[in-house]
């Protein structure tokens, strides 16, 4: 086979168009200009009515701006992590609180679901 072998060159401009999609995303232009029969499904599932019918609408959990105290060292330890310490700090109360939500009847501490916690029997929003 020679360099300029057809199913070669097809198959470098192939693994070179791989690479260079990967390193340099595409613009809206350049999507906008894909033919949708050109687009390789073929790893993605479909989607049927089993699917449709399990399907959950889930809405978006905001956030509320608080004054709170908290321990210096706390603030230390999630601040020395590097930028991200507020996002890291709420993620590790999200998942306590999921925690809580989820056991809640495991244990004899609490009476039942958290007051106003999404996903518990008493959430009143």
């Amino acid at each position: 086979m020679g360099l300029h072998d057809n199913s070669l060159g097809s198959l470098l401009g192939s693994l070179l168009g791989s690479l260079l999609a990967s390193k340099c995303p595409l613009t809206p232009e350049q999507i906008a200009a894909v033919k949708d029969e050109s687009i390789d499904f073929s790893d993605i599932p479909e989607l049927d009515e089993e699917f449709w019918d399990r399907a959950e609408v889930v809405k978006p959990d905001r956030f509320d701006q608080i004054t709170m105290r908290v321990k210096r060292s706390a603030v230390a330890c999630f601040k020395a992590q590097g930028k991200g310490y507020q996002t890291r700090m709420n993620r590790v109360l999200d998942s306590y609180v999921q925690y809580i939500t989820k056991h809640s009847t495991d244990t004899g501490r609490r009476r039942g679901p958290l007051k106003g916690v999404p996903g518990s029997a008493r959430h009143t929003r």
